[in-house]
């Protein structure tokens, strides 16, 4: 399971989603600490056939976790090569232009 939630920001759909278990969780960095805040994605739990259902409509999707990252290089959402890793969790951004 995932935690997602949509941002309706003027024409975009922002959708953000991380893994269950980092959700609220501190990752320190080098010298940065970033938090998986419940209020950016936090909405509600959802599988992965729910995130199928919604990834046409987004036009920006924010991915932290390691599962929910590698199941969009499998669904060709985000491109292995453009996955950063930060504190050893996967994180990747999507854009569509």
């Amino acid at each position: 399971m995932f935690w997602m939630k949509i941002h309706r920001v003027g024409k975009d759909i922002l959708i953000a989603i991380c893994d269950e278990e980092i959700l609220g969780k501190k990752i320190k960095w080098k010298n940065i600490e970033i938090e998986i805040k419940k209020e950016f994605y936090g909405g509600k739990k959802v599988s992965e056939k729910e995130i199928l259902d919604v990834l046409g409509e987004m036009t920006v999707g924010n991915f932290f976790g390691n599962r929910i990252v590698d199941f969009m290089i499998r669904n060709g959402v985000v491109k292995k090569e453009n996955v950063i890793k930060i504190g050893g969790i996967a994180h990747a951004q999507f854009i569509k232009i």
